[in-house]
């Protein structure tokens, strides 16, 4: 499977070079977004313990406290409530952020869709499991689900007549682009709920710092 070259081998055997340059850029960029949503689900992680732990003390010391001032209470519970929202912030950070709907690619004609739901006729008897196992929600795109699945058509063509769009490492280089797009997305939605759970619990903090000086000084 591949282009046929015909006069021009040394052209294609330089346009596959570049096509390969870019390939290789984007699994660099792929590496570089992926440790940017590790680093936030590592700080997601460190969010949710320093919350529960700081609304843990906070309860503990002050509203089971029977000597605590009523205002220091209310503090207590102004803690309690900053740092339940940060919590559930960081969660959602680590846990669901970057999720989106996923649906069913299917091919119509000569080409991949995932738009509504296709026909009995409109899609190939070998592209069925294109239909299959489709998640309600993924971190994969459309664009990366539509572009693996052309890859994995190709794969099963023996074409001499392949245009240069067909050609296979084009495929690979928009699934890297596509994946590369996801894994941006992704990085920047949860650093986005990771930033509002930061400021949830510097509020809670500065509300416990509130509540501790009226169980100090009361």
């Amino acid at each position: 499977m591949g282009l046929q070259e015909s006069g021009g081998g040394g052209d294609i055997n330089d346009g596959n070079d570049d096509v390969q340059l870019l390939i290789d850029q984007s699994q660099r960029l792929c590496e570089v977004y992926d440790g940017r949503r590790t680093d936030a689900d590592s700080t997601a992680t460190q969010l949710l313990t320093a919350s529960i732990g700081l609304v843990t003390l906070t309860i503990t010391g002050t509203v089971i406290g029977p000597s605590t001032p009523p205002a220091g209470k209310g503090f207590a519970l102004a803690v309690t409530a900053a740092g339940a929202v940060s919590t559930f912030l960081a969660v959602w950070a680590r846990s669901i952020s970057g999720l989106r709907p996923a649906p069913a690619i299917h091919r119509t004609g000569d080409r991949y869709v995932a738009e509504g739901k296709p026909k009995e006729e409109d899609y190939l008897e070998t592209d069925v499991a294109c239909l299959r196992g489709s998640s309600p929600l993924s971190h994969e795109s459309t664009a990366f689900r539509v572009a693996r699945a052309e890859l994995d058509y190709l794969e099963g063509i023996d074409n001499p007549d392949l245009t240069p769009s067909d050609d296979p490492q084009n495929k690979v280089l928009r699934l890297w682009r596509a994946r590369e797009a996801d894994l941006h997305w992704i990085a920047k939605q949860k650093e986005k709920v990771i930033a509002y759970s930061g400021i949830a619990l510097l509020l809670a903090t500065l509300f416990a710092a509130t509540t501790g000086a009226f169980v100090l000084f009361k």
